[in-house]
């Protein structure tokens, strides 16, 4: 058989770009059960860990649809056809 133990690790976001490397791009990920949590969360995520862009899904539209955040406030909804 197979087992996986996991374990909590620290978010390491915000380390990538204030310790590593300012120049890197950094791209983060959000999913979220209500559309508005998900854009605050979303907005939140260039403060605190300062990423360039966000990928989000709402959960219930996660597999056909995805909304883009950019760090200049712009913001794309992408759609798949069906």
């Amino acid at each position: 058989g197979f087992s996986l133990q996991m374990k909590a690790v620290p978010k390491m976001l915000g380390t990538i770009k204030s310790e590593w490397n300012p120049l890197t791009f950094l791209i983060s990920f959000k999913l979220e059960t209500d559309l508005g949590i998900l854009k605050q969360k979303a907005i939140a995520s260039f403060e605190k860990y300062k990423v360039d862009m966000v990928v989000a899904n709402e959960l219930k539209t996660r597999r056909n649809q995805v909304i883009i955040y950019h760090s200049d406030g712009s913001e794309q909804v992408l759609k798949m056809e069906q």
